[in-house]
């Protein structure tokens, strides 16, 4: 009898089991709707102004930290394009000299801008952002397998936490651009708009003059019903003699709506 009770028992607790198991969100059907839910931000996130501060420090073995410079911008729109106009140095404002240079630097812009036909400005666009480490996360959906981690209490409201890593066999990028190839770690998602809300990513080997181990963790905020970046911080292990690790903080603040219908929203490079 008492045998009978117990098999009944574990019976019971593994039906529960999988039940609980059967609720459980399907990580790669969140990750997929995570990446439509970016695109479908992206145009309204173009039609932003907004400071940028970049800050590059190094942490010693020892914990102290060396401040290597600062640079804050302004990013503005130029003919209908986003531009980072500098506007200070080291937490001061430009100086008449620098000022005049960044001045200078605009008008060319302008002048090159009004006078270049939009497919050409859209080749360079394009072009240029292969150049550049982006965080993408329609190739996370592409290439990588996805784990649902748990339910979470996020500041910005209640988010899914889901781990993210590369398939068996997926490439290495062929240009920066695809730097998410490369990328495992957890994102954080909005539960009603999937959008991510925080990311925390490691790289999984040696590519663009960083080393294996190198951690990026990206942070967003709601502006006007609209996603926006907060924060970007970069931490790549240094490892030599006196420098432990080297960081990166590009912070974004003071966003405004640009209410104007020239803006210029070029489609995704791929």
């Amino acid at each position: 009898m008492a045998r009978g009770i117990q098999r009944r028992l574990i019976l019971a607790v593994a039906v529960t089991g999988l039940a609980a198991s059967a609720a459980e969100p399907d990580a790669a059907r969140l990750l997929r709707e995570a990446a439509d839910a970016v695109s479908k931000n992206r145009r309204e996130a173009a039609f932003f102004v907004f400071q940028e501060r970049i800050q590059v420090r190094e942490i010693q073995w020892d914990g102290e930290v060396k401040e290597g410079g600062e640079t804050g911008y302004e990013v503005i729109f130029v003919e209908g394009e986003s531009y980072h106009r500098r506007t200070s140095l080291n937490g001061k404002p430009l100086d008449a000299k620098a000022a005049a240079e960044e001045e200078k630097r605009m008008q060319a812009v302008a002048d090159f801008r009004r006078k270049t036909p939009l497919d050409e400005r859209r080749r360079r666009f394009a072009a240029a952002e292969r150049t550049r480490l982006r965080f993408d996360v329609k190739t996370l959906a592409e290439n990588h397998q996805a784990r649902f981690d748990r339910e979470d209490q996020c500041p910005e409201g209640p988010c899914l936490v889901i781990s993210v890593w590369p398939r068996s066999g997926t490439r290495r990028p062929r240009h920066p651009s695809e730097w998410s190839l490369s990328l495992r770690g957890h994102l954080w998602l909005d539960r009603e708009t999937k959008h991510p809300v925080r990311a925390e990513m490691e790289q999984g080997y040696d590519y663009h003059s960083q080393p294996k181990g190198s951690k990026t963790r990206f942070k967003w905020e709601p502006v006007d019903g609209v996603w926006l970046i907060e924060s970007i911080v970069s931490r790549i292990e240094v490892g030599t003699r006196r420098v432990a690790v080297q960081e990166t903080v590009q912070a974004y603040s003071n966003y405004q709506r640009f209410q104007a219908e020239s803006v210029l929203v070029f489609h995704d490079p791929r």
